[in-house]
């Protein structure tokens, strides 16, 4: 299958064979399975959506991110349309590579399933059929149940999400709109600008 390059269209970035690629993380990480399955099924769907982070040593180019991206095009004989795409982190030593592969994997921020709920309402993403990501501290099943239960009734109960209330604010000018919409923020109102 030649999947296509989804992060790239304007092939700005270098892109390369998979066989010139060299994994870094040795047995750092596992893919069970089950998420191979679903990092396989979300490539087919949405092409390849992210480059590589790679280390250049020599005429080496270790791998710092994207070695289960990696994985599925070898082990599924995919290629990337106009090779796989990548982008260098600077490093001076091999320890200086590694160190900066741990910050790469690092998750800083977490992830709330009051948050990934809002995330998808803003967004109108179909979450209750989204299943083959994922998501640091989000227990799929429970997500699904708490947020969507049977089906029968896509929003979840009054009490998890607080009461939202709209204002449309007509500007004559794209300045006005830019001037309101900046002193709303200021004053803590989530804003977002409409161009019609």
């Amino acid at each position: 299958m030649l999947l296509p390059c989804t992060c790239d269209k304007e092939k700005r970035l270098e892109r390369v064979p998979a066989d010139s690629l060299t994994p870094y993380q040795r047995e750092l990480k596992t893919l069970s399975k089950e998420r191979y399955a679903k990092l396989k099924k979300s490539m087919a769907q949405y092409g390849f959506t992210v480059p590589l982070f790679i280390w250049k040593s020599g005429k080496k180019r270790f791998i710092l991110d994207g070695h289960q991206r990696l994985r599925v095009l070898t082990t599924e004989k995919w290629e990337v349309d106009g090779g796989i795409p990548i982008v260098s982190v600077e490093a001076n030593s091999a320890q200086e590579a590694a160190e900066k592969l741990l910050v790469i994997a690092s998750q800083y921020g977490e992830m709330s399933s009051q948050g990934l709920y809002e995330f998808g309402d803003f967004y109108d993403l179909k979450l209750s059929e989204f299943d083959f990501a994922e998501l640091p501290n989000i227990n799929w099943d429970e997500f699904t149940n708490e947020y969507f239960g049977d089906g029968e009734d896509d929003a979840p109960p009054d009490d998890r999400i607080p009461d939202q209330f709209d204002v449309l604010v007509i500007c004559e000018t794209q300045e006005q709109q830019t001037e309101t919409l900046e002193r709303l923020m200021k004053e803590g109102y989530e804003c977002r600008a409409i161009i019609s």
